[in-house]
């Protein structure tokens, strides 16, 4: 699923009030969407403005180097999305004070990843990631459950320094961040616990048509 907003189209234009924030109807479609795709185990690609002055600064060589340090693991558990989502987002809702602090908390964990990529501080970012699973695990009663967390940790104790499980939480799959060193020994404790590696890359191309099957 891909939200394609962009331009004053969707967001209120400098001379506006509300600069620089969606309009109604496009923050409506962008908030269903996400969850729409979240709640179905897929990714919502949405197009994002970043103020940054040194876009360079993300060299090859660490994204390179940030790739191979990490695994993407399927739990085993597949899980309603939207039930974890729901109640977080309630929650948020109720503005209770412990949700509303960890969400500041994980928002400061993402300017702090880009300040240690731009820097190359490679290993930082796992710490980073176990940072943010602490923040992330608290924000609904199923974020994640007993076994999730022997995973974890049994990847922990194998050589992973931080990782989290990807999208809404409850089950998918878990990001690891992991020392090459440590990779094969974190595997192995993966397979043995039944859970299965998935390949990945980079793709900095983003969202592209790769086939047209429509006939006139």
């Amino acid at each position: 699923l891909v939200a394609g907003l962009g331009g004053s189209s969707s967001r209120f234009s400098p001379d506006e009030p509300r600069a620089g924030t969606y309009r109604d109807l496009p923050r409506y479609v962008r908030a269903a969407v996400r969850l729409a795709a979240a709640a179905n185990d897929r990714f919502a690609v949405d197009a994002v403005h970043l103020d940054i002055d040194d876009v360079e600064g993300l060299r090859d060589e660490v994204l390179d180097e940030l790739e191979t340090n990490l695994l993407i693991v399927w739990s085993g558990v597949e899980r309603p999305a939207r039930v974890v989502l729901a109640e977080q987002g309630q929650r948020i809702h109720d503005l209770e004070p412990a949700v509303i602090e960890r969400m500041h908390a994980i928002k400061e964990i993402g300017r702090e990843v880009y300040r240690l990529l731009v820097d190359g501080d490679i290993d930082r970012y796992g710490e980073l990631l176990h940072h943010h699973w602490t923040q992330k695990r608290k924000l609904a009663s199923k974020m994640t459950d007993a076994l999730l967390d022997e995973h974890y940790e049994a990847a922990r104790a194998a050589g992973a320094i931080g990782g989290k499980l990807m999208g809404a939480g409850g089950g998918g799959f878990f990001m690891l961040y992991v020392r090459p060193a440590d990779k094969r020994r974190v595997i192995e404790a993966m397979s043995a616990r039944g859970l299965r590696v998935q390949r990945f890359r980079f793709d900095m191309d983003g969202a592209r048509i790769v086939a047209n099957l429509h006939r006139s």
